[in-house]
């Protein structure tokens, strides 16, 4: 069997490939059989060899794969390398993994559309009352402590708000329990001048708005 790249494929049946038919009736049914098993056993057989290490296998086997094992990629059809390493990654469990993956995982989901940043609290003031990012402590030039809060801020213009509810457990499961998490979907509607923002409550505990004016398919508990 030949590949795409027009180099040999070693599979089980490769023995039988590479054999030498001393009469023609040999070769007849030799050749009949490998047309048939081509036409109809080679994608199932190639799939099945990769059971044991799907990362390895076509996009169709890995993304079954990798929904089956929790990791959502409702959006990730484009990057198959990518695509291998997360799986990767995800079913070895690291538990240092982190951050690095979160970026990857979202990196894959909305491609340079999104923003990660730890909170800090400012030291002289009621915990989550003075909630900012690393900027915001430069900025005020105050004591600031780091909190377990984590902010990811999508502004990918082709997340509507609903889409990234179905990412949610799976984010959860990547950085950790001890973190709770507020996910933003920045949207501009109607003024461009001034955009609206739709806020998704931390914690995934539930769902609020900001300074929003206009239609969304988010639901309000």
């Amino acid at each position: 069997m030949v590949n795409q790249t027009g180099a040999k494929e070693v599979t089980p049946i490769y023995p039988f490939v590479a054999s030498e038919m001393t009469e023609e009736i040999e070769l007849a049914w030799k050749n009949v059989f490998l047309r048939v098993f081509k036409k109809m056993l080679w994608h199932r057989q190639r799939d099945l060899l990769h059971y044991g290490s799907p990362y390895l296998a076509q996009s169709a086997l890995l993304t079954k794969f990798a929904l089956n094992d929790g990791l959502s990629l409702m959006r990730a059809d484009g990057d198959i390398d990518r695509l291998r390493y997360l799986f990767k990654a995800w079913r070895v469990k690291n538990p240092k993994r982190g951050f690095h993956f979160l970026r990857t995982y979202l990196q894959m989901l909305y491609p340079d559309g999104f923003t990660i940043e730890q909170l800090w609290q400012e030291t002289d003031k009621p915990y989550t009352t003075s909630l900012v990012n690393a900027e915001g402590v430069r900025r005020k030039n105050t004591p600031h402590w780091l909190t377990s809060r984590i902010k990811i801020s999508i502004t990918d213009i082709s997340e509507d708000g609903q889409q990234i509810l179905q990412y949610v457990s799976t984010i959860q499961s990547i950085i950790g329990a001890r973190f709770v998490v507020g996910l933003t979907v920045k949207k501009e509607l109607g003024n461009k001048n001034k955009p609206s923002k739709v806020v998704i409550g931390t914690g995934f505990s539930g769902f609020n708005f900001a300074s929003f004016k206009g239609k969304c398919r988010l639901p309000i508990i």
